[in-house]
C-alpha cells in the first residue's frame, strides 16, 4: 500500500469517528457523565493528521480569511476581558474556535480525499447514528410523553432536534444507494427521526424544516415532485384544520406549547417564547449605555441582540463580518450541486434558528458541526471545481 493510499485510510477512519463522537456525544446519558467534551475531542485526530501530512492545504484564501476574523474576535475578547470588569471570554469564543477548526479540517480532507466513497461512508454514519439517537430518546423520553404537557420530556430539545435535522438534510439530498435493503432503512430513519423532531417539541427547530419545506416547494426543478409536495402540503393543512385532535396536539401541543388556542392570552405569550421575549426586553435597553464595547458574558435567546449586547458594535462586527463571508460564498454556489444545496440550507436554516437561540451557527457543543463539515465540504469541491476548468482552459489554449 503506497504512502497516500495509506494517509487517505487513515484520515477516513479518523474524520469518520470525530463524526461519531459528536453525533453519540448527544445521547442524554453521555450528556449527563460529562464524557461528551471527550467524545467530542476526537476532532483532533483529523486535525492533527492533515496538518502534519498536508501542511500546504493551510494556505488558501478559503480557509485564511474566515480564519483571520475568528482571530480577531478572540483577540478582541482577550484584551477586553484584561481592560473592563466584566467576562468576555466564554462560551461564543469557544464555539467559534471549534466550529472554525472542524470547517478547516472537513475542507482540507474533502479537498484532497473527497470522494463519493467518502461521502458514502459520512452519509452510512449519519444514518446509524440518526437512528441510535432517535431510538435511544424516544425509549428514553418520549415513549410515554404527553404532548399536550406544558413541561418538556427531553430539555436537551433544541441540540438534539437540530443535530437530528442537519442529519435528514444531509442524508435526504446527497445519499445515493444502490442496495435496495438500505435505501429502504434510510428512508425509515429519515422519517422516524422527523417524527422525533415534532415529539421533542423544538419549535426554534421546526422553523428551520418549514423554511426547507417551502424552498423545496418553490425552488425546486423537477415539476413532478413540486406539484406532489404543494398537494401534500394542501392535504395536511386541511386535515390539520379538519381535525379537532390532530389541531390541538400539532398547533397547541407542539408549536404554541399551550392546552389551547383559546386560553391565550397577552400575557402568556411570553411563556409561549418560553420567556425570549422577558430576557431580551431586559437586555435591550442595556445596548445604548454599552453601543461600543458591550457589557460581557450575557445569555439570551436571540443571537444578533446578544452578540451587539456582550461584545459591542467593535466586537460583534467580527461575528457578523464571519457569517457575512460564509454566507455570501454559500449563496453563490450552484444550488444545482446537492453538496452546494445542502451547505445552502443547511446555513440558512441556522441563521434562521439563530434567531430563537444565543449560539447558532457555531454552537453549542456539537449541535453546529454538521453544517461546518458540509461547508467546509462545498468550499473545498468548488476550488476543485474552479481548478479542473482552469486546467481544461489551459489544455485547449496550448
Amino acid at each position: 500500500m503506497n504512502r497516500t493510499k495509506s494517509t487517505s485510510y487513515i484520515v477516513y477512519i479518523f474524520f469518520l469517528l470525530a463524526v461519531i463522537g459528536s453525533m453519540l456525544s448527544q445521547l442524554p446519558n453521555v450528556l449527563d457523565s460529562g464524557y461528551s467534551k471527550y467524545l467530542q475531542a476526537l476532532w483532533i485526530l483529523p486535525i492533527i493528521v492533515t496538518f502534519v501530512r498536508l501542511p500546504k492545504t493551510f494556505i488558501s484564501r478559503n480557509i485564511l480569511v474566515p480564519l483571520f476574523l475568528a482571530c480577531l474576535f478572540c483577540v478582541y475578547c482577550g484584551i477586553c476581558d484584561t481592560i473592563f470588569k466584566p467576562k468576555y471570554i466564554g462560551n461564543d469564543m469557544t464555539n467559534i474556535i471549534l466550529s472554525m477548526a472542524i470547517f478547516v479540517v472537513s475542507y482540507i480532507i474533502w479537498k484532497v480525499y473527497g470522494s463519493a466513497k467518502l461521502l458514502k461512508l459520512f452519509n452510512i454514519v449519519l444514518i446509524i447514528c440518526t437512528f441510535v439517537l432517535s431510538s435511544y430518546v424516544y425509549t428514553h423520553f418520549l415513549a410515554e410523553s404527553d404532548l399536550m404537557s406544558r413541561i418538556y420530556a427531553f430539555k436537551a430539545k433544541n441540540s438534539l432536534g437540530l443535530i437530528l435535522f442537519s442529519a435528514i438534510l444531509i442524508i435526504f439530498i446527497t445519499a445515493e444507494f444502490n442496495n435496495k435493503a438500505l435505501k429502504l432503512f434510510t428512508w425509515f430513519v429519515m422519517a422516524y427521526s422527523t417524527v422525533i423532531i415534532f415529539m421533542l417539541k423544538s419549535r426554534a427547530t421546526l422553523v428551520s424544516v418549514f423554511f426547507v419545506i417551502l424552498y423545496t416547494i418553490f425552488k425546486i426543478k423537477n415539476k413532478s415532485i413540486r406539484r406532489y409536495m404543494i398537494i401534500g402540503s394542501i392535504l395536511f393543512f386541511i386535515y390539520l384544520m379538519a381535525d379537532k385532535n390532530f389541531y390541538d396536539i400539532f398547533v397547541n401541543g407542539i408549536l404554541l406549547n399551550t392546552n389551547a388556542l383559546e386560553e391565550i392570552t397577552t400575557e402568556e405569550i411570553d411563556e409561549i417564547s418560553s420567556g425570549r421575549i422577558h430576557y431580551i426586553s431586559q437586555v435591550l435597553p442595556l445596548i445604548p449605555d454599552n453601543l461600543w464595547f458591550g457589557i460581557g458574558n450575557k445569555y439570551v435567546d436571540c443571537m444578533p441582540i446578544i452578540m451587539i449586547a456582550q461584545y459591542g458594535l467593535v466586537g460583534a462586527s467580527f461575528v457578523f463580518a464571519l457569517i457575512i463571508f460564509f454566507w455570501k460564498n454559500v449563496y453563490r454556489l450552484n444550488k444545482s450541486n446537492n453538496l452546494f444545496l445542502t451547505a445552502f440550507l443547511l446555513l440558512a436554516s441556522f441563521l434562521i434558528n439563530s434567531l430563537f437561540e444565543a449560539y447558532p451557527p457555531f454552537g453549542p457543543g456539537a449541535k453546529c458541526f454538521l453544517l461546518w463539515v458540509i461547508v467546509g465540504f462545498s468550499f473545498a469541491e468548488k476550488e476543485n471545481k474552479n481548478s479542473i476548468e482552469i486546467n481544461e482552459n489551459l489544455s485547449n489554449i496550448q
